[in-house]
């Protein structure tokens, strides 16, 4: 775990120093991912994730304000599109991954549905289905996603994404109580999480607590640009630590077709994105940020980053999580015979 650690570091520092967008994640998910191909021992660090999941979600929650809320007026609309845009990247997933990848059609609905990496796996792991395959897919998933998103966004926009994540001040500059402040916020949020079993409830609850206290006077609480920036080195090893130990075969593999779901994919976000725009205040790249079935702590990063509304893009990742979570067995269940004899 520290040799993992120590390559997502000297990535991200590489990265930033070569203008990549989202430097120190994106820096240390392309150093883990090669140090994992060349077979280096690059475990995700897993005791640290959870911390720094807290820690990104006092950093989500300082940056909704007022302002922001008045602009959730979109939402409801926006979350009604959420079971439909599920709907159809699983049907466009499952074709493709039946019909292209020659995928069991047991296995390709766990690989088509855009949920969270560790539920698809436990869903199709208790119903028996092999998910040595679905894990790399839905790992390539959200690798890609993460990798690809933040180039397009800077390429179309021209927005730098190399200096617009930060926290508040210095961890130097930062008073105590402040610092206090932040670090009760993350851990009651953690807690809280690990008790009520919330989906993505570690990073989700400190944001919400970090937002009512500031937006009802009560704190300012901010996170030190230190800690922003090493939470981003621990999720991006996590991300990369995933690919160690496997074979090279199997990842290219895997490559390979998730790089045609994610086109399919991505085509729906990009529908869903449009139509939104157009009868709603919400902008095309807030809803392309805001449906792209990628991870919920990496997309609200990049939400930070380009500026956009956080609580909206996070509201409707926590609502696609939920979606899949409570439809996708009991749809299962209902066509499990259907797909068994395919």
């Amino acid at each position: 775990m520290i040799l993992g650690l120590m390559i997502a570091a000297v990535g991200g520092w590489l990265a930033s120093l070569a203008g990549i967008p989202l430097p120190w994640m994106l820096g240390a998910i392309g150093a883990t991912l090669i140090a994992a191909l060349a077979r280096l021992p690059v475990a995700p660090p897993r005791p640290l994730t959870s911390p720094m999941r807290a820690i990104l979600g006092v950093l989500l929650g300082a940056s909704i304000t007022p302002e922001l809320l008045a602009q959730l007026s979109a939402l409801g609309f926006s979350l009604l599109a959420v079971p439909l845009y599920v709907a159809c990247t699983a049907g466009v997933g499952l074709f493709y991954f039946t019909t292209i990848a020659k995928m069991k059609r047991p296995e390709a609905f766990f690989a088509a549905l855009p949920g969270g990496l560790y539920t698809m796996v436990t869903f199709a792991e208790d119903l028996g289905i092999s998910i040595r395959r679905l894990g790399l897919i839905h790992t390539m998933r959200v690798t890609l996603i993460v990798l690809v998103l933040p180039f397009l966004i800077e390429g179309l926009l021209g927005q730098d994404l190399t200096r617009t994540l930060a926290g508040g001040s210095s961890l130097l500059d930062m008073q105590l109580p402040t610092l206090a402040v932040m670090a009760a916020i993350a851990a009651v949020g953690w807690w809280l999480a690990e008790k009520t079993k919330v989906p993505g409830g570690i990073m989700i609850i400190p944001m919400l607590i970090t937002a009512v206290m500031q937006l009802g006077g009560l704190t300012t609480a901010s996170v030190p640009n230190e800690l922003v920036i090493i939470a981003q080195v621990v999720l991006g090893a996590a991300i990369g630590g995933r690919f160690s130990g496997l074979e090279l075969r199997e990842i290219a593999n895997a490559l390979f077709h998730s790089c045609g779901y994610i086109t399919l994919a991505l085509s729906v976000t990009t529908l869903t994105a449009v139509i939104l725009a157009n009868l709603t205040p919400v902008t095309l790249w807030a809803g392309i940020i805001a449906f792209a079935p990628g991870g919920l702590a990496e997309m609200s990063l990049v939400a930070l980053g380009l500026g956009l509304n956080v609580g909206f893009v996070v509201t409707i990742h926590i609502s696609r999580i939920l979606v899949v979570v409570l439809t996708g067995p009991v749809v299962y269940r209902l066509l499990e015979r259907k797909l068994q004899e395919g």
